[in-house]
C-alpha cells in the first residue's frame, strides 16, 4: 500500500492541477499592504525582511564547513544547492519587492523552486531511496526552473503551482508513511508548520498590517526563514541520515 500511495500521489496531484484551466497571475498580487519607504528603500519591510534568508544560508554553510553531516556525497551536494537557493532567495525576492512586477517576480520564484525541489529530494533520500533521490535531483531542479520559465512565456501558473505545492503534500505523506525518530523529522514538521503560517500571513497581509509591524508579507518572509533555519540546522547536524528500511529502499 505504501508503494501504491507513493506512485499514485504525483499522478493524482499533477492530474488535479492540469485538469484546471490555465491559471494566470492576479494583477493585484503586487499590491502589498505595506508599501512604506524608509531610508530611500521602497517597500522597506518587504525588501529588508529578505535578509533573514541570507542569515539562514550563512548559518547552514558555517555548520556544513565543520561537520560531517551526510552519509552520501549527493546529500551534501543537495544541501549546498539548497543553501544557495535560500541565499539567492534573499536577492531575488528583494529585487522583486523593490519594484513589484511580473518580470521581476521571475527572479523571486526561480530560487524558490530550488528550495522546494531540494527539500523534496532530501526527504525522498531519507525516507524512500538514496539512489532514487540522487537520480531525481537534477531533473527536478530543471523541472522547477522550467515551470517559472513556462509561466513567464505563457502566463500559465499551473506548472509552478505544482512545483510549489506538491512538496507540501508529498513531504508530510513521506513522513507519515516512513516514520523515523530523528532530529530531522521534528525539524521538518516544524518547517512545514512555519511555512503554513507564512502562507497565512501572506493571505491576510492587509488585515495583519494593523496589528503587526511591517504587515503580513514581511512576516511571511520571517516565518519562512525561521522554518528553513530549523530545518537546515537539523540537516547539517552531526547526526547522519537515518538508515532506510528495506521496504522503502526496494522502491528503486
Amino acid at each position: 500500500m505504501k508503494k501504491l500511495a507513493l506512485l499514485l500521489l504525483p499522478v493524482v496531484v499533477a492530474a488535479s492541477v492540469f485538469l484546471l484551466p490555465p491559471i494566470h497571475q492576479n494583477p493585484n498580487y503586487h499590491n502589498f499592504a505595506n508599501q512604506s519607504a524608509h531610508w530611500g528603500i521602497p517597500n522597506f519591510s518587504n525588501v529588508i525582511s529578505n535578509l533573514a534568508f541570507l542569515l539562514v544560508a550563512a548559518a547552514g554553510a558555517q555548520r556544513l564547513k565543520s561537520r560531517q553531516a551526510f552519509g552520501e556525497a549527493w546529500e551534501r551536494i543537495c544541501c549546498c544547492i539548497l543553501l544557495a537557493g535560500i541565499a539567492l532567495t534573499t536577492f531575488g525576492s528583494a529585487y522583486y519587492h523593490w519594484l513589484p512586477s511580473d518580470s521581476r517576480l521571475v527572479w523571486d520564484r526561480l530560487p524558490m523552486t530550488i528550495v522546494f525541489v531540494c527539500i523534496l529530494t532530501l526527504t525522498i533520500g531519507a525516507r524512500i531511496s538514496q539512489r532514487l533521490a540522487s537520480r531525481l535531483l537534477y531533473p527536478l531542479l530543471m523541472l522547477g526552473a522550467g515551470s517559472v520559465i513556462y509561466w513567464n512565456m505563457t502566463g500559465d501558473l499551473r506548472p509552478y503551482a505544482l512545483v510549489q505545492f506538491y512538496p507540501l503534500i508529498a513531504v508530510p505523506t513521506m513522513l507519515l508513511l516512513f516514520p523515523l525518530a530523528s532530529p530531522q523529522t521534528v525539524a521538518t514538521w516544524l518547517m512545514i508548520v512555519c511555512y503554513a503560517l507564512a502562507k497565512a500571513a501572506e493571505f491576510f497581509d492587509p488585515a495583519l498590517r494593523t496589528v503587526l509591524p511591517g504587515g503580513g508579507h514581511a512576516w511571511k518572509h520571517l516565518l519562512a526563514a525561521l522554518g528553513l533555519f530549523v530545518y537546515t540546522q537539523a540537516l547539517t547536524s552531526n547526526n547522519s541520515t537515518p538508515p532506510i528500511s528495506p521496504l522503502a529502499d526496494s522502491l528503486c
